[in-house]
């Protein structure tokens, strides 16, 4: 449900603001055929970052493009990283680790890590 309504809260903003970037930024042009269309399909253009960034419509719009992909990583790992399974498995992940380097960990008797969650090591 955490994951629904996340999905719900960012998605329909940034949808809007994402048609309102593409119809504001550039003039609709007419259609003529799929040959006009598509020539010179294959050109890249490059422009420096001095052009692009005089206006601030496009500099957001590109901006954007960048920092959404982290935003969405950090997030993805917010909802399913911190998880009691995935805990689980970090926690076995580090046992195995500390039993082959030779420290030893403190569990109490359920099995998981006593008080707010913290490894206690014994030398």
């Amino acid at each position: 449900m955490g994951l629904a309504g996340v999905e719900v809260m960012l998605t329909v903003p940034l949808g809007a603001f994402s048609i309102y970037l593409n119809a504001s930024g550039a003039p609709v042009n007419r259609w003529v055929s799929w040959s006009n269309t598509h020539y010179d399909f294959s050109r890249v253009e490059q422009f420096p970052s001095v052009i692009w960034r005089q206006d601030q419509l496009t500099e957001g719009s590109i901006e954007l493009t960048r920092y959404v992909v982290v935003f969405c990583a950090f997030l993805f790992f917010a909802l399913f990283g911190f998880a009691d399974e995935a805990r689980r498995n970090y926690r076995l992940a580090y046992t195995s680790f500390a039993k082959k380097v030779g420290l030893s960990t403190v569990t109490d008797s359920s099995g998981t890590w006593p008080g707010t969650g913290f490894v206690v090591l014994l030398a």
